[in-house]
C-alpha cells in the first residue's frame, strides 16, 4: 500500500447520467465549450490496455476544478434544475443542502485528472491502461493512483499488472 496515493475506487458518478452523457455531436449542437467537455472511460470502453477515446460528457468544472458552465449550457440545463437540486447525497441532504451546486457531478472524487491506472472491473483478465489525460472514470472502471508521479513507475506497474505471472504469484 505504500505505493499507492489514494484509495483504489470510481472517480465520478453523474447523477442524473442522461443529461451529463451525450454524444459529441449534442454537445456540438448546443455550443458547449471544448472546455466543459472531458472524456469518460467505463469498464468496457477499457480494452486491449487501451481506452476508447470516443467518449466525451459535459464537464461541470473549469480548468481549477471549481464549478462553473457559461451561462447557454445552464440554461439548457435549466428545464432539470430542481431535479438535479434534489438529488439526496449521503445523509439524507440534498444535492444544494450539502453544499454542491444544483447542476455539479453527484460524486466526483477528482482522481481522473491526474495520471492514473485505470481497469475494468469486470474482465476475463487484466486490462490495466496507463492514462496520462484527464478524464472522469465510473464505477465501473476503478481507478488507482500511484504514490510516484513518474511516467515509468506508471507503465512499470501496469505491465506487471498485465502479466499473467504476476496475477498468478
Amino acid at each position: 500500500r505504500d505505493f499507492l496515493s489514494d484509495d483504489i475506487g470510481f472517480d465520478v458518478i453523474f447523477g442524473a447520467r442522461e443529461l451529463f452523457d451525450n454524444p459529441t455531436t449534442y454537445w456540438r449542437r448546443l455550443g458547449v465549450p471544448h472546455s466543459n467537455l472531458i472524456r469518460f472511460s467505463e469498464g468496457d470502453m477499457l480494452r486491449d490496455y487501451q481506452a476508447d477515446e470516443t467518449f466525451v460528457c459535459l464537464f461541470p468544472y473549469d480548468a481549477k476544478l471549481n464549478p462553473g458552465l457559461p451561462k447557454r449550457v445552464l440554461s439548457q440545463l435549466e428545464p432539470w434544475r430542481a431535479l438535479l437540486s434534489a438529488r439526496p447525497q449521503l445523509g439524507g441532504l440534498s444535492q444544494i443542502e450539502a453544499g454542491f451546486q444544483w447542476y455539479e457531478f453527484y460524486r466526483f472524487t477528482q482522481r481522473g485528472q491526474t495520471p492514473a491506472l485505470a481497469f475494468p472491473e469486470l474482465a476475463t483478465h487484466a486490462h490495466f491502461v496507463f492514462l496520462k489525460t484527464p478524464r472522469v472514470f465510473t464505477q465501473k472502471a476503478p481507478v488507482v493512483k500511484l504514490a510516484s508521479k513518474a511516467e515509468a513507475d506508471f507503465q512499470l506497474t501496469s505491465a506487471l499488472l498485465n502479466s499473467s505471472a504476476a496475477l498468478l504469484w
